[in-house]
């Protein structure tokens, strides 16, 4: 939605700016702000329109708080009646709620250094600000996606959101489902594994076999640089670009990507490129549908009245005076059975890592 004075699209000025004084005003530096302003709007709109390439193949946005778990089950059809309506039926809400936070940067702009900057020293700061909210929402889908615990869905409330299928406590408890071919599942049911690093092969077969349950390949595989390493030197591990990758049927050539992916495992685990956000040896295979899928494995949560971009708030009847950049979002678990995650250690339950910046 338009903001401020000037109309543009991200920059949030106090609507009682005269247009007029505004579109006149430059600093001691000669800075034009009119100029400075539609520069800002373009970078902060060019952020907006485009997101990491392993946060995409993750996410889902929605601005929905709810996710419905409801399966279809047949209503009771009645035989029609001249003199009543047929009674009606409800199906109660079977599901979890998606996490919401708001998240901001500061600018740190006085009007004294305003005056004094050039437009090319504003614009860094407003760069750097962006790529700080780029880290942030790397290092949140990062964090939801190998943590098996339950978040708060939002500030003044103790609703929680849950984590892959496991067999904790609260929300996390998986229960009540079945496999798609009919078969129970069994009471300690859980995506989060912890195995020795002997076993990384066995476990990792063991993930992706256990989401096949639920999912068909390809399937992606997301660790850290030293995990990637080890997955790389496996027997089965073929590297992006070999001629080992066959093409599929109709397919020019093999779709594997060298600048995301290192390589395939296993036939059909393709290995990303490795994070750095932790350096521990946590390993997660998931099902990944394509960028923004409605069908991946996590949601990125919006409000739906400010919308899903970043945008500049300033409220000072100078502009950009204390002026922050603000994004409103968090990312949740959308399908439980959509990832498995492996925690290499010697003893133990399975523990999530800490990612930086999370």
């Amino acid at each position: 939605m338009p903001f401020g004075v000037l109309d543009t699209n991200t920059i949030d000025l106090p609507a009682n700016i005269d247009a007029t004084y505004l579109r006149g005003l430059s600093t001691r530096a000669g800075v034009v702000w009119e100029n400075l302003l539609r520069e800002i709007d373009r970078r902060v709109a060019t952020f907006n329109s485009t997101l990491d390439p392993l946060v995409a193949a993750l996410i889902t946005p929605t601005s929905e708080a709810w996710q419905d778990d409801n399966a279809a089950a047949a209503f009771s059809a009645a035989e029609d009646d001249e003199y009543t309506m047929p009674r009606p039926q409800l199906v109660e809400r079977a599901g979890h709620m998606y996490a919401i936070k708001g998240w901001n940067v500061s600018l740190q702009f006085t009007e004294d250094g305003l005056e004094g900057m050039s437009q090319t020293q504003i614009l860094n700061n407003i760069d750097n600000a962006l790529l700080g909210l780029r880290m942030k929402q790397r290092a949140r889908t990062l964090h939801r996606l190998f943590s098996n615990a339950e978040i708060r869905v939002a500030k003044g409330t103790t609703a929680t959101s849950p984590g892959f299928a496991g067999s904790g406590t609260g929300s996390n408890v998986f229960v009540g489902a079945s496999y798609p071919n009919g078969d129970a599942l069994p009471g300690s049911y859980t995506h989060y594994f912890r195995d020795t690093t002997a076993n990384r092969a066995t476990a990792i077969k063991a993930a992706r076999n256990r989401l096949k349950m639920w999912h068909a390949g390809p399937f992606d595989l997301i660790a850290s640089q030293a995990e990637v390493d080890a997955i790389s030197g496996l027997a089965d591990f073929v590297s992006a670009g070999s001629e080992l990758i066959r093409a599929g049927s109709g397919v020019s050539e093999a779709q594997i990507d060298a600048a995301r992916f290192v390589g395939v495992y296993d036939k059909d685990i393709r290995v990303w490129q490795p994070v750095t956000e932790f350096t521990t040896a946590h390993i997660a295979i998931v099902k990944s549908y394509g960028a923004l899928n409605a069908m991946n494995p996590l949601v990125w949560r919006y409000d739906a009245a400010i919308g899903r971009g970043a945008y500049v708030r300033s409220r000072s009847l100078y502009p950009l005076d204390q002026a922050i950049v603000r994004q409103r979002f968090d990312i949740s678990v959308r399908d439980r059975t959509q990832a498995c995650l492996v925690y290499l250690a010697a003893s133990g339950d399975y523990t999530a890592p800490t990612v930086t910046g999370a």
